[in-house]
């Protein structure tokens, strides 16, 4: 098993970040005893004995276990092999030679706590079954920082742990902050020592996922720490360090020459980033007196490399000796994006430079990363700033809109002997800039022929040439170049209508979309895990030339696919015997890590996103190409297929089906030839023959979805809907995972009165896509057929959220909401319906299938002389032209609408006309319809006021205020009131409201205000 590191060491500072590995095989190993003891002293110097034993439970297992390491920091710590012994199952023990351990430097020393060493441990004669038992101790004589302990340690759930125990034993003049989860743990006192104890017994969780983030921000852990906050351990680093950063007359000569020229400070900043970043090489050797300690600048300008704290220091001195502050700051480089309870440094594990005076954070120990721009895992992070005065918490911004981008343009072409060849330019910015320059050094380390050869390879391409030319590295532009030019054989059977994929060239960044808000592909097992999301754009235009007298028969469709954080499109064109797809994806998220209900949603959209890259297309001969070679007949039914496709692509249908009708003579059972002259039947508008031949072809296979679909389209427009059913049941079998063919079904349901089936075919869209527009809406209508219209109107509230420009979805919701009770609701959305489609004529709204206006829908001319009237009301409420409101209204009731639907509304309009006695009559109506609605109550109160009846209207406003005692308007209009009833109280209302809301009065109608 491979070994997880003791925060003795894990919490070392490094420039790259290293944690302890898990078995692959969650059933390989058990540890059937772990112990940690630590001691700690009261100047923060600590021991820890390490007893593990490691059970190897099958033949994987012992291939790890035999072979141990122990990490520790050969400058700060020495380690101790205790004992070490196979133990055979049948008790045996068999003793490590100590001849055979032997110390290295470890394999990933990608780190910046450069004096780490590994003691590899071979136990013999070992095999599945036996068990590895060692005790290491581990002495750290001189702590990290005086004064100060820290310590902590994590536990894969993928690992089974029998026994685990830390104790830690630490005196009561270093208190300890304990951060402490999914792990049992006490504390006691003894004496003048505190005891800390850990313990867990977990068997392996084979249902574990695969960790976007570290395991530190999510595995069973715990970390102890003296420092008293974040401030203490950065004021701790900044001792250390800003000594280091002293400015010499080294370090002021070269300051002078590297800004000589320019008096810009800002610029000045922007010339000595790039001098340390392209002149400091990053090497992880050994370095200095301690992990923590970095070299002083001019050690670093000597020897012209250094680690992350090297390169901070000397930034830091050359700004200092310009007179531009600069200041350090802790963070994680890798994939941790929370900081412990308990500060320490177990997520800090890198140090970059902040300048206050222009607001921007710089990496300089990354040598291809312009002024201001960090590598994508940097952005948005908890961090620590290490200065004397001001140390502590802070956060990283997140980029700008735009900040981040990718374009990649292929233009390629297909020549007649099966050829592909073409050119894919790839631009970038950003940290994609930085990703990109890292690929122009391999570039330029192997060669351009070399490269684009392995880029080939990656990409699937046979027996093919490549070269990829990439842009000067030293300019640290705001964007970055890498052009490929390829050519590869094999694509032969394209020319003869074999489907294919659009071919992506040399991409040498992701495909659109994929790994910037998570995984494109592979992540249903983890779709509820947090995962490293940025804002971002990325698209790319391939085009496919093809070769003369050759076509595309199906366009494939365009695709969109959004949630309230991204949006994805695909666009296809075919123009001058060219194909092109462009493909944008553009994330607008605002964290760094998405978790939660935007994790799973994101992780939903992605998925969807991912089957967009598999959509095919077919290459076939043009009906040109046919007319220019020979009038000739072609012999045989493939021929005859062959050119009835061409007439087809063409528009020429008659001349397809005869081509197609001539090949079924030869060969009867072509399903090919019946296929296609059933589509060809379809689009002439002869639904009965295309039937007839997709049930030629159903009764001899019936494993074709799109054959189903097909006639369950054509039955569906022939309203025949219980025929069409059965066909859309059969295609979602078929096609289980295709949500059109769904959404169909559910539909038909819908129409064949079948509503609760309906709404739970709807919900099965809904669950592979949570933001489908027309799934919401059709539920919608089918809990509302099944009279659950609290259910409906949720659905139509969402389906409004996503198109909120569909009329005739207001005009459903308007239905619920009357069904409800809710009059003033269901009128609003009748006005508003009628604001965005005047004459109803708008093709949108609820969804149309089968390529026809469903019977669910309503039709300008189907719209009842009642509701338009209501509709017309409402719209000239809106636009407070009140005397046209009224007769609208007036209108509606003697046309039959309910009183419940329109009298709130008309008591309304009349409340501001002269009409004052209708207008109380009909606010009565209302209200005894509609008790205690606010603003009936309030039109009936100020009618009744301006009828000089103001013990009626002081009725009206008591009650109101009974129900809002605090408003200042009511407040302010009972005030006035009572004031024309003689009431002094009037006047203490008045104040009451005045104090409140100095400027009531304006709000008041011109009636009170006087």
């Amino acid at each position: 098993m491979g070994t997880w590191r003791s925060a003795a060491v894990a919490m070392l500072l490094v420039c790259a970040g290293v944690s302890g590995a898990a078995s692959e095989d969650p059933d390989a190993t058990t540890m059937e005893a772990s112990s940690d003891d630590v001691t700690v002293a009261p100047d923060g110097s600590f021991s820890v004995t390490n007893h593990a034993e490691l059970r190897a439970t099958n033949e994987a297992g012992a291939m790890q276990a035999s072979r141990i390491s122990v990490f520790y920091d050969s400058e700060t710590q020495n380690a101790e092999i205790l004992e070490a012994h196979t133990l055979k199952k049948d008790g045996t023990k068999i003793p490590i030679d100590v001849s055979t351990i032997y110390e290295q430097v470890p394999a990933d020393n990608t780190l910046a706590v450069t004096s780490f060493r590994v003691k590899v441990l071979l136990f013999p004669q070992f095999s599945a079954g036996d068990t590895a038992v060692y005790t290491v101790r581990t002495n750290n004589p001189k702590p990290m920082f005086a004064g100060a302990f820290q310590f902590g340690k994590y536990f894969p759930r993928s690992v089974a742990f029998k026994n685990a125990e830390v104790t830690i034993r630490a005196p009561k003049s270093l208190p300890l902050k304990v951060e402490t989860h999914d792990l049992q743990f006490s504390k006691e006192t003894s004496g003048d020592t505190i005891i800390y104890r850990w313990h867990r017994s977990a068997a392996s969780d084979k249902k574990a996922k695969t960790a976007l983030v570290s395991p530190l921000d999510r595995e069973p852990r715990f970390f102890v720490s003296s420092f008293k906050d974040y401030g203490d351990l950065g004021r701790a680093y900044a001792a250390q360090s800003e000594p280091k950063a002293a400015v010499t007359d080294k370090i002021r000569t070269l300051a002078e020459q590297i800004t000589k020229g320019t008096t810009d400070r800002r610029e000045q900043a922007r010339l000595t980033y790039e001098w340390v970043a392209k002149n400091i090489r990053y090497v992880a050797i050994e370095l200095g007196q301690g992990s923590f300690v970095p070299h002083d600048a001019d050690t670093v300008l000597a020897r012209g490399y250094g680690d992350c704290k090297d390169h901070e220091v000397l930034l830091r001195a050359l700004l200092k000796a310009k007179g531009i502050e600069a200041q350090g700051v802790l963070i994680n480089g890798t994939n941790d994006y929370a900081l412990t309870d308990a500060p320490s440094f177990a997520q800090l594990n890198h140090i970059i430079t902040y300048l206050p005076e222009f607001g921007v954070y710089l990496d300089a120990s990354v040598p291809v990363a312009p002024f201001g721009v960090l590598p994508q895992t940097e952005y948005g992070k908890p961090a620590v700033l290490a200065v004397a005065k001001g140390a502590g918490l802070v956060t990283l911004p997140m980029p700008k809109p735009g900040a981040i981008t990718i374009h990649q343009a292929t233009v390629q072409k297909i020549a007649a002997d099966g050829t592909l060849s073409g050119t894919t330019t790839t631009t970038a910015t950003g940290p994609y800039a930085i990703a990109l320059r890292y690929i122009g050094y391999a570039v330029q380390a192997i060669g351009p022929e070399k490269a684009g050869e392995l880029q080939m390879g990656a990409r699937g391409f046979k027996d093919g040439k490549g070269k990829l030319i990439a842009g000067p590295l030293t300019e640290l532009g705001d964007s970055y170049t890498i052009r490929g030019e390829y050519s590869a054989k094999g694509w032969e059977d394209v020319l003869k209508g074999e489907s294919t994929i659009m071919p992506g060239g040399l991409r040498l960044l992701p495909v659109t979309g994929d790994g910037i808000m998570g995984p494109l592909y592979g992540g249903d097992d983890i779709a509820d895990e947090p995962t490293v999301c940025i804002p971002a754009k990325a698209d790319e235009d391939l085009t496919l030339e093809l070769p003369a007298g050759y076509t595309v028969r199906f366009l494939p469709k365009d695709e969109t696919v959004t949630t309230p954080n991204l949006t994805f499109t695909a666009h296809w064109s075919e123009t001058a015997g060219a194909l092109t797809v462009h493909r944008e994806f553009v994330s607008k998220i605002d964290q760094p890590i998405c978790r939660g209900p935007v994790r799973k949603q994101t992780a939903e959209a992605l998925k969807q996103i991912a089957k967009k890259f598999d959509q095919t297309f077919a290459i076939i001969r043009s009906a040109q190409s046919y007319k220019d070679a020979s009038a000739a007949k072609p012999e045989g039914a493939a021929a005859l297929v062959e050119r009835g496709e061409a007439f087809e692509k063409a528009g020429d249908h008659a001349k397809a089906i005869a081509d197609f009708t001539a090949a079924l003579a030869i060969e009867p059972d072509n399903a090919a030839a019946l296929f296609d002259r059933g589509y060809s039947y379809d689009v002439s508008d002869q639904a009965d023959r295309a039937i007839a031949d997709y049930t030629t072809l159903i009764a001899a296979n019936d494993n074709n979805a799109v054959v189903r679909a097909n006639r369950g389209r054509d039955y569906a427009r022939q309203n025949k809907y219980e025929l069409a059913l059965p066909d859309y049941e059969r295609a979602v079998e078929l096609d289980p995972e295709n949500t059109e063919y769904m959404l169909h079904r559910a539909y038909l349901l819908s129409f064949t009165h079948k509503p609760d089936r309906a709404a739970a075919a709807f919900g099965d869209v809904i669950a592979k896509d949570s933001q489908n527009a027309d799934a919401y809406s059709g539920r919608c209508a089918a809990y509302h057929d099944a009279k659950n219209d609290e259910l409906a109107l949720a659905d139509c509230n969402k389906a409004l959220a996503l198109t909120p420009n569909a009329s005739r979805l207001y005009l459903l919701r308007a239905q619920i909401r009357h069904a409800l009770g809710d009059h003033f609701g269901g009128n609003r959305d009748v006005a508003k319906a009628a604001q965005i489609d005047p004459k109803l004529e708008q093709p949108g709204g609820l969804w149309r299938p089968f390529g026809l206006t469903a019977k669910k829908e309503i039709a300008a001319k189907d719209v009842p002389p009642m509701v338009r009237s209501l509709m017309d009301g409402g719209r000239a409420l809106d636009l407070k032209d009140y005397d046209t409101a009224v007769a609208a209204f007036e209108r509606a009731i003697k046309q039959g609408i309910p009183d419940s639907a329109v009298l709130p509304n008309l008591c309304v309009a009349l409340s501001h006309t002269d009409r004052l006695a209708d207008a109380a009559y009909q606010c009565s109506r209302a209200l005894q319809l509609r008790d205690n609605d606010p603003s009936l109550l309030r039109a009936r109160g100020l009618i009744y006021f301006r009828q000089a009846k103001y013990r009626d209207a002081l009725a009206d406003f008591e009650e109101l205020l009974q129900l809002y005692p605090n408003d200042p308007l009511l407040l302010y209009e009972r005030g006035v009131t009572r004031k024309k009833l003689g009431d002094k109280g009037g006047d203490a209302d008045i104040a009451k409201a005045t104090a409140t809301s100095p400027n009531i009065a304006s709000k008041a109608p011109k009636a009170m205000r006087s």
